[in-house]
C-alpha cells in the first residue's frame, strides 16, 4: 500500500510504501481467531443446550413410563427426583394418586370381604328362621289346644317378627310392615322384661304404604333396650314415632334409660352419618354392625338424601330420628 503527501511549505511530496501482507496478517488472525471462539461458542451453546433438554425430558420420560407401568397393572412403581422443580412436584402428585389408588383398593377388598362374609352368614342362617317359624306354628296350636292364651300371644308376636323378617327375600317392606314388626318385637321383649319395659307407637297412617329399607328401626329399638332401659333402675319407656314433616318422613326412636356421655354420643352420630367405614367395625360386633346396617342401607336408599339425628343426655335418655325424602317413597296401591 502506498500513501503520499504534499507539503504546503516546501512543495515536497511524502510517500509511505507499506507491505499489504503485514498489515492484513494480523486481521487475518484476528478474523480465525474470532472465528474459532465463536465455533466452539456455538458447539458449547449446542452441547449446553443438549443436556438441559436431556434433563428436562428424561424425568418426563421416566414419568411417562412409570404411568404405562401404573396402567397395566402394577401398583408398586414410584417417581423419585433429587430436584425440586416442577417435575419433581408432578412426579410427587403421582405417587400421592398410587398410594391413594391403593389405599381405595385395599378398602374396596375389605368391603367385598365383609360382603362376602354377611352373605356367607345369611346363607348359613337362612334356613333357622323357616325351621323357627314351623316350629312355632306347631307350639302356637298346642298352647290353643291347652288354653294357654299369654303363649298363644307370644308366639303369635314372635311368629310376627320372623313372617315380616323373611318378607319373602325383599329388601324393602311398607312402614305399616316395619311397624308391625317393631310392635310384635317389642311385645316379645316386654314379656321378657315384664315390668321392666313399657313403650308407646305412634304412627301416620298415610304413611304405612311408603316403602323403606326392611327392619330399618330394628337395630334402633335394640339399642334403645340392651344400651338405654337395661341400663337404667325402675322401669323404662320407649317411644316410636312415624310422622310427616314437610317433604320429610321423621322416624324416632326414643327412649328413657341410661343415655350416653357426649363422646359416645358423637361416635354413634359418625357411624350413622359418615359415608367411610369404621375401621373398627366387624360383623361380630352386634350393635355396631347392626346401626352400621342401617346407615348402609340409608344410604343405597337414598344416597345423600336422608339424614340422622342423635341427641342424648346421660342419665336422662335419648333420641334417634331418621330422615328420608317423601319425594322418592314408592307406594304400593
Amino acid at each position: 500500500m502506498i500513501r503520499f503527501k504534499t507539503s504546503e511549505k516546501t512543495g515536497w511530496k511524502t510517500v509511505s510504501v507499506i507491505s499489504y501482507e503485514e498489515v492484513m496478517g494480523d486481521f487475518n488472525r484476528m478474523i480465525g481467531i474470532f472465528s474459532g471462539i465463536l465455533l466452539a461458542t456455538l458447539l458449547l451453546v449446542q452441547y449446553l443446550s443438549l443436556k438441559m433438554s436431556d434433563n428436562i425430558t428424561r424425568p418426563i420420560k421416566q414419568l411417562r413410563d412409570l404411568m404405562k407401568e401404573t396402567e397395566d397393572g402394577n401398583l408398586t412403581t414410584r417417581f423419585e427426583s433429587d430436584s425440586e422443580d416442577e417435575i419433581a412436584d408432578l412426579g410427587m402428585s403421582f405417587n400421592h394418586m398410587i398410594e391413594r389408588i391403593r389405599e381405595l383398593l385395599e378398602r374396596v377388598r375389605h368391603e367385598e370381604d365383609l360382603k362376602r362374609k354377611a352373605e356367607l352368614k345369611i346363607v348359613q342362617e337362612q334356613f333357622k328362621p323357616h325351621f323357627l317359624y314351623n316350629t312355632l306354628d306347631t307350639i302356637n296350636w298346642m298352647a290353643r289346644e291347652h288354653g294357654a292364651r299369654d303363649i298363644v300371644n307370644l308366639v303369635d308376636a314372635l311368629t310376627n317378627v320372623f313372617r315380616i323378617s323373611l318378607s319373602h327375600g325383599n329388601s324393602f317392606i311398607t312402614l305399616k310392615d316395619e311397624i308391625n314388626y317393631i310392635s310384635s318385637y317389642l311385645y316379645v321383649q316386654k314379656t321378657r322384661y315384664e315390668d321392666k319395659l313399657l313403650f308407646e307407637i305412634d304412627a301416620d297412617e298415610d304413611c304405612m304404604q311408603v316403602l323403606v329399607p326392611k327392619l330399618i328401626m330394628q337395630p334402633l329399638v335394640e339399642n334403645a333396650i340392651y344400651h338405654g332401659i337395661k341400663l337404667k333402675r325402675g322401669t323404662g319407656h320407649i317411644n316410636i314415632s312415624v310422622h310427616r314433616i314437610e317433604d320429610s318422613i321423621c322416624m324416632t326412636v326414643e327412649d328413657d334409660g341410661k343415655g350416653m356421655d357426649d363422646n359416645t354420643r358423637e361416635s354413634l352420630y359418625k357411624l350413622l352419618n359418615e359415608t367411610q367405614r369404621p375401621e373398627n367395625i366387624s360383623a361380630d360386633d352386634n350393635q355396631s354392625f347392626g346401626l352400621f346396617y342401617v346407615k348402609e342401607r340409608l344410604q343405597q336408599r337414598y344416597r345423600d338424601g336422608y339424614r340422622v339425628e342423635v341427641s342424648s343426655t346421660l342419665d336422662v335418655g335419648s333420641r334417634i330420628s331418621i330422615y328420608i325424602p317423601s319425594d322418592e317413597e314408592k307406594v304400593i296401591n
